[in-house]
């Protein structure tokens, strides 16, 4: 076979573009940043909790009684329907991102938030359609449906 010390001409070209998401949930909303191999920005996206889903009623994306801040367990799972939703379908066509080519995912959450599944929830998780949305899927499946953030 042929090898080449130097990439052939041509190689790069045909080597399928991967991309990498990096999500970071914060106690006001959910941020999306998408780079490619080479470690350029490809496209990013926020969602903020407040304005962007607003019948949740949250206040800095919590509520807060007494001296206790929780936020809706659910409400993290359609927020990351909306954001994925916004970065593959939305806007300049220019801009869409391909979700297909994204091979590895990493997150950063909430130092202090917290979600509790239910049992039986693991089941639940391995046989999600990629064709629905996360909300109504889970919906139901956490153990609390107000989780304590701070």
């Amino acid at each position: 076979g042929h090898t080449c010390s130097k990439p052939c001409a041509g190689v790069e070209k045909n080597m399928k573009e991967e991309w990498y998401l990096g999500l970071d949930c914060s106690t006001q909303g959910l941020k999306a940043e998408v780079i490619d191999g080479k470690l350029s920005l490809v496209a990013s996206a926020s969602i903020n909790f407040d304005r962007d889903l607003p019948h949740y009623k949250t206040r800095a994306g919590a509520h807060v009684k007494d001296l206790r801040a929780t936020a809706p367990s659910i409400m993290f799972a359609e927020a990351l329907d909306l954001l994925l939703s916004n970065m593959s379908s939305k806007g300049d066509s220019k801009k869409r991102v391909d979700l297909s080519k994204i091979v590895g995912i990493g997150i950063s959450g909430q130092q202090h938030g917290s979600v509790f599944w239910k049992i039986g929830a693991e089941a639940k998780l391995k046989s999600l359609d990629p064709g629905l949305g996360l909300r109504d899927q889970l919906n139901g499946c956490f153990a609390l449906k107000e989780g304590p953030i701070w």
